[in-house]
């Protein structure tokens, strides 16, 4: 993972009205980073706001003989 974005930044939930959160499917790492953005994001927004809507999106869905996390493992 990059650890450029180990963290989410406050300054980008101030008045965010959704997320979107991305993996790489190929990473199983990527997926689980996507579940810790997410509590960031919620720890981050109860502080101020209300909850808002998030969607996890995954990229290289091209490249399925090369996944890390089957489908069952998402939730």
């Amino acid at each position: 993972m990059d650890t450029n974005f180990a963290g989410i930044n406050r300054s980008f939930c101030r008045n965010a009205s959704g997320a979107i959160l991305v993996g790489d499917i190929t990473d199983e790492s990527s997926i689980l980073a996507t579940a810790e953005w997410k509590e960031q994001v919620e720890e981050i927004i109860a502080a101020h706001d209300s909850p808002i809507p998030m969607i996890l999106a995954v990229n290289k869905v091209d490249l399925c003989e090369e996944k890390e996390v089957r489908g069952l493992e998402i939730e």
